[in-house]
């Protein structure tokens, strides 16, 4: 499969089946994700991986958004840069850790893996849960594991209301 191919058939999948995903596989999606781009490379980035049922089950609980069963999820935090402040503020680490996020979504299409990524949790409880220390952050849940059925395919708006070139302009 071609990074395009990837890009266009990836859905959010939200029924999984009860299958375990091998190490490998995690270590792979993981090893897409330490590649992605960050703001002056500063990979704030951290990964907790969370596959006991309970632990899954509890972070659930405190995740509206999370509404059904994964076998895996993928906590992305960041880390705060005590080495050199500044150099990426609160926003840019989170867009950071969203750029992380899409390389495992990709990576998890290419293997056949599902994903879908889950932003509203409380982040205080899901720090509690995982023993997060201080200075790191829950940024975005990851569901992962093998799709249990693949959603219809969800329409796009045409690039013609999408891109403007040199200028806005509607003509």
């Amino acid at each position: 499969m071609d990074v395009f191919e990837a890009i266009m058939s990836r859905e959010s999948i939200r029924r999984y089946s009860d299958e375990q995903v091998p190490r490998t596989l995690l270590l792979r999606l993981l090893e897409a994700a330490r590649w992605a781009p960050s703001t002056g490379n500063c990979q704030p980035w951290r990964f907790v991986v969370v596959s006991e049922r309970t632990s899954v089950r509890l972070i659930r609980d405190f995740s509206p958004g999370f509404a059904f069963e994964a076998p895996v999820l993928i906590v992305i935090c960041w880390e705060k840069d005590t080495k050199s402040p500044g150099v990426a503020r609160e926003h840019l680490r989170s867009a950071n850790c969203y750029l992380a996020a899409q390389n495992i979504c990709l990576a998890a299409c290419e293997v056949g893996l599902g994903t879908c990524m889950i932003g509203s949790f409380s982040p205080a409880a899901v720090a509690e849960i995982l023993s997060l220390p201080d200075d790191v952050y829950p940024e975005l849940i990851m569901a992962l594991g093998y799709p249990q059925q693949q959603p219809s395919k969800r329409s796009r708006l045409p690039l013609t209301e999408l891109v403007h070139f040199e200028c806005w302009s509607d003509a």
